[in-house]
């Protein structure tokens, strides 16, 4: 019997000296396999490792959000987002090492991000609810767009429209909340003009792409309470000393 490790952790079992299995990927990737004999590790026998094994990534037909490459997000700076042309299962269609081949995009289209507003209801990852929600606070009929503007987690330049340009555009985010990661996703449909295009949005408002920023540089010492439900006459209250960051962010202190 000889184990695989990684991401499956398979076992499988050798007859006559050969085996075959299968496995499947949905990131694009270099893998390298490797075998060893778990049936009795005592035998020194050698496992030859398969290099090079490329899982390529698909045809462009999503547009997704990310976060630019080398880029960080902290609260209170400007924070660079792309969206990019990718394959169904969100891998980039654009970076330099890819090849363009199967790119349906046209050349030129036109989108518009929005993120969740300050009392969204969206579920998060660390919440263990997965990816999907619905943000309830906001009416999207609403007459006064600057109310709805001021409300959002994140602000986002040019009110979220970006232009995207052989696959590629970029717009800049800045927010100030770094206790819950802030939902994005593309609204409406693709603007490609005259042109026809099957490409589809990967991040919606049932999808999105959440971002997670990092507090800014400790800023200040701050009294919080340890529990928000109201304490009675003659009841411990706990209260917890922290640092924060000029937004109240908790930081990590000056260690």
């Amino acid at each position: 019997r000889t184990a695989i490790p990684g991401v499956f952790g398979a076992v499988v079992a050798l007859a006559n000296g050969a085996c075959t299995f299968s496995l499947q990927s949905l990131a694009a990737a270099n893998v390298s396999l490797s075998v060893r004999d778990v049936k009795d590790p005592s035998h020194a026998v050698a496992s030859k490792a398969m290099h090079n094994l490329r899982f390529k990534r698909g045809a462009a037909t999503r547009l997704r959000v990310r976060l630019a490459p080398g880029a960080r997000a902290v609260a209170g700076e400007r924070t660079h987002l792309q969206v990019i042309a990718a394959d169904r299962y969100g891998n980039s269609c654009v970076d330099a090492n890819e090849a363009a081949t199967g790119v349906k995009l046209p050349p030129l289209c036109e989108v518009t991000v929005d993120c969740a507003r300050v009392n969204s209801k969206i579920k998060t990852p660390q919440s263990g609810d997965g990816s999907e929600g619905e943000d309830e606070d906001e009416d999207e009929d609403e007459d006064d767009e600057d109310i709805g503007r001021r409300n959002r987690l994140a602000n986002i330049e040019r009110n979220g429209v970006v232009s995207v340009v052989d696959g590629e555009g970029m717009l800049w985010v800045t927010s100030t909340v770094a206790t819950r990661t802030v939902p994005f996703w593309l609204l409406g449909e693709p603007n490609f003009g005259a042109a026809d295009s099957d490409v589809e949005f990967l991040h919606t408002r049932e999808t999105p792409f959440f971002l997670q920023f990092e507090p800014s540089t400790t800023a200040q010492i701050a009294l919080t309470l340890a529990d928000n439900d109201t304490v009675r006459v003659g009841e411990t209250l706990v209260i917890v000393v922290r640092t924060e960051d000029e937004f109240g962010n908790p930081t990590r202190g000056w260690s």
